[in-house]
């Protein structure tokens, strides 16, 4: 309210609408995919930080679909902290 439309919103309680593109990032020297399935996150369980999976979820592995996805990166235009914000396509 302090500056009209003169400067963007902070997402600080401010609803907003964006639109992208679900797409992996590149990182030097890596790829990674649009989505992270459980088949990842147990490939890379090492049982110490920062790959260290909760008990619990561990138990449940043999009840777990492999290629369920967990997440998914996009180029939209997010803050840190956003996670679970609602993601709506056609």
């Amino acid at each position: 309210a302090a500056y009209g439309d003169a400067v963007y919103p902070d997402a600080t309680g401010t609803l907003r609408l964006t639109y992208g593109k679900v797409e992996g990032s590149d990182v030097p020297g890596q790829r990674f995919g649009a989505f992270t399935t459980f088949a990842g996150l147990w490939d890379r369980a090492t049982g110490a930080e920062p790959f260290k999976v909760a008990p619990k979820l561990l138990a449940a592995k043999d009840r777990i679909d492999p290629n369920a996805v967990m997440d998914m990166a996009v180029s939209t235009d997010t803050i840190g902290g956003s996670s679970g914000s609602p993601a709506v396509n056609a």
